[in-house]
């Protein structure tokens, strides 16, 4: 049983993704850009297809952390790609458009993860939050008001111990957040709809983080281009030691979810 709602999880962890990736490729299709590739997880891909009417190529990956949308004349371009017709480079839109592009993919995982949140209050849950360890209420009902308390609290929490490095304690890491929503979605479907919706909104707060591969370090380099008049020529090199230097955090950062995932799956 335990297995099946893993799996449902997973499948609403990707089902997430997808509305994240998906909102940023129509948004930056508005726009005229055009899109190379819409992805759920990195690395090798397990499944690729191309989505008919508008023929962006999809793909899973064997690593389900997060998801992308590429567009054609980003700092990734395949130098052997041309323009199709009639479309436009990423970096040939204005600067508007593109933190527009860029903002709509956590905007839209934070609305869904609203009305989940809002969903969940309606089921008549218990009042779940986060003190030391996860609670349970046995006498107050979870409103929408607790259920954002409850996300911010998750939010803040992960990026103290995965972030800014504090002890992990007795957390666990990306398997054991699965497990224990599986546990908490087999005793209560409220619950289960109450922990994807806090999915849902970490995953577009993460995102905002100001680090070169996430939204939020995109956004705050084109301000800061933008503000500071540097050139397409001069923001390269800038590029990418930013992305270096944030890309070798978020290795860090999945390290130690590694870790906790290790120790807690040791424990048991």
């Amino acid at each position: 049983m335990i297995v099946a709602w893993m799996l449902a999880t997973f499948v609403a962890y990707v089902a997430v993704t997808f509305v994240y990736v998906t909102t940023i490729a129509t948004v930056g299709s508005c726009f005229g850009l055009a899109v190379d590739r819409v992805a759920v997880g990195y690395g090798a891909n397990i499944l690729g297809w191309t989505w008919r009417g508008n023929h962006w190529d999809c793909s899973f990956g064997w690593l389900p952390l997060g998801g992308y949308a590429r567009f054609l004349g980003g700092s990734d371009e395949d130098a052997d790609k041309e323009l199709p017709e009639g479309k436009l480079a990423f970096t040939d839109i204005g600067t508007f458009q593109r933190l527009v592009t860029l903002l709509s993919g956590p905007l839209s995982s934070l609305l869904l993860g609203a009305f989940l949140l809002f969903a969940a209050a309606q089921c008549e849950t218990p009042r779940v939050s986060l003190h030391s360890d996860i609670e349970y209420s046995d006498h107050q009902t979870a409103t929408l008001s607790s259920n954002v308390e409850l996300a911010v609290d998750v939010f803040r929490a992960i990026v103290r111990r995965f972030f800014l490095f504090q002890p992990l304690e007795d957390w666990g890491g990306w398997t054991a957040a699965f497990y224990q929503i599986s546990i908490a979605g087999s005793d209560n479907f409220g619950i289960w709809v109450l922990w994807i919706g806090v999915l849902a909104v970490l995953s577009g707060l993460i995102n905002l983080l100001p680090l070169g591969t996430l939204i939020g370090g995109q956004v705050c380099a084109e301000l800061l281009f933008k503000v500071l008049g540097i050139s397409k020529a001069r923001r390269e090199p800038i590029e990418l030691v930013y992305a270096l230097a944030s890309f070798g955090l978020l290795l860090i950062v999945l390290a130690r979810l590694v870790f906790a995932d290790f120790s807690y799956w040791k424990g048991l």
